[in-house]
């Protein structure tokens, strides 16, 4: 089990894979971390985008099952 936001400050967005969820990550200014959750049988996956990270806030964070959770900084 891995850290995600419950609450996400950002926005998120369908991607393809997490790889493209980091890119969208370090693209924006206000971006420190980001969540990707497969959806299987979908081709694309959620991908949260967070103006937040564990060393801001941990308290906005709990684990979900195939949650993967990275900060940038």
């Amino acid at each position: 089990m891995v850290p995600k936001l419950t609450v996400c400050t950002g926005f998120t967005l369908m991607k393809k894979n997490p790889f493209k969820c980091y890119f969208e990550c370090v693209s924006e200014d206000r971006c420190l971390s980001y969540n990707f959750l497969p959806i299987h049988d979908k081709e694309t996956s959620r991908c949260q985008l967070s103006g937040s990270d564990r060393f801001v806030s941990q308290v906005n964070f709990t684990k979900e099952d195939g949650a993967l959770y990275r900060g940038i900084q």
